[in-house]
C-alpha cells in the first residue's frame, strides 16, 4: 500500500515473539471455517463440520495468543474472519478479553456501508455478501 513501516508475511505467528512491544497494529486475516465460501464453491459445504469449527477456533486462539506479545502497549489489533460462526468469531474476542485484558473500540464505519453492529461487551461489524459488493466477512 506504499508504506515503507508495514510488513506483510504469512509466518507462523510464534515467530513473532522475538519482537516483544514491536508493533504499533497488528491485522490478523485469520484462517477459518470459511462459511462464506459456500455461495461460490459449493464443495466448501462438504468440508464444513461442527468438528472444522472447532479446530479453526482453536487455531485462531493460538494465532491470537502468539501474536499478542509482538504488540505495543496500548496498541491496535484487528481481528477478521471470512466466517459468519459465533465460535469463531465473539467467542474468541471473549476469551482475548479474559487472557489479555482486551478492550474493544469503536469503528468508524462509512454509512454508505451496509452491515450489522453487534450489540454485545465486543464491538463487530458483519459485511453481508447479499448487502455489498464482494464476499462476505466478519470484522469484530
Amino acid at each position: 500500500m506504499g508504506h515503507a513501516n508495514a510488513i506483510v508475511t504469512n509466518n507462523d505467528p510464534h515467530d513473532f515473539q522475538r519482537l516483544p512491544g514491536y508493533f504499533d497494529a497488528v491485522v490478523v486475516d485469520a484462517p477459518c471455517s470459511a462459511k462464506d465460501s459456500f455461495r461460490k464453491d459449493p464443495e466448501a459445504m462438504n468440508e464444513w463440520s461442527p468438528g472444522a469449527v472447532d479446530l479453526c477456533s482453536q487455531r485462531q486462539r493460538r494465532i491470537l495468543h502468539d501474536i499478542w506479545p509482538s504488540l505495543k502497549q496500548n496498541g491496535i489489533l484487528v481481528y477478521c474472519t471470512c466466517t459468519y460462526n459465533e465460535k469463531e468469531n465473539e467467542d474468541n474476542l471473549r476469551w482475548l478479553q479474559q487472557q489479555k485484558g482486551l478492550e474493544s473500540i469503536e469503528l468508524v464505519i462509512s454509512p454508505s456501508w451496509e452491515f450489522r453492529n453487534n450489540e454485545r461487551k465486543h464491538r463487530g461489524v458483519r459485511f453481508y455478501p447479499h448487502r455489498l459488493q464482494g464476499e462476505g466477512f466478519l470484522w469484530p
